[in-house]
């Protein structure tokens, strides 16, 4: 997968750099929500809140605040440990769940059903397909199929080095869509 992929080569580069003497920490956050999102799980908020979510992508993720994220960069730099990786994870939640309390929050109805993982992969393929001929980015991809349905990291040496904090689903849910009320983006 071509994200997964980058993000590797990325930190291949700078562990070479840090053999050469780098102080440096590697980052690796995992499904970020909150304020100032415009383009990742703010699609899913959207397709809740307007009603149009088709179904519930199955699987489940670890969820982290981008304030906590923020914040752990600037503990990694305080606190980490040279050359070392973090996962910051949080809140590992099924992907139902976080449908389900984005309905709560904007007090809307959501779908009930869980779509087949097989079925998201035929869907981003076809996604995939149809940007060739329309030459328009897709809006879902075989990549973020794959990506969708589970992302776990134990973020436990995150918390005791540089002490990241974890964030309960709600609140993540809350702060984001409180954001994009005041910007007009709901």
């Amino acid at each position: 997968m071509n994200y997964q992929r980058s993000k590797f080569l990325a930190e291949e580069e700078v562990r070479k750099v840090i053999a050469r003497g780098l102080d440096a920490v590697i980052l690796n956050p995992a499904a970020i929500m909150g304020p100032y999102d415009t383009v990742n799980w703010v699609r899913m908020i959207r397709l809740v809140c307007a009603r149009k979510q088709p179904g519930v992508p199955p699987g489940r993720m670890s969820f982290c605040h981008v304030d906590k994220v923020a914040r752990a960069h600037i503990a990694a730099v305080e606190r980490g440990r040279r050359g070392e990786n973090y996962l910051l994870g949080g809140t590992e939640a099924p992907l139902a769940e976080l449908v389900l309390v984005i309905g709560e929050v904007a007090g809307v109805a959501t779908p009930a059903r869980v779509s087949l993982a097989w079925l998201l992969r035929v869907v981003g393929q076809a996604g995939e397909w149809v940007s060739h001929i329309t030459r328009k980015k897709p809006r879902f991809t075989p990549e973020s199929a794959r990506m969708a349905t589970h992302l776990h990291c134990d973020c436990g040496k995150a918390v005791r080095e540089p002490g990241f904090q974890s964030v309960p689903l709600c609140r993540l849910v809350e702060d984001s869509y409180a954001w994009l009320r005041g910007e007009g983006l709901l």
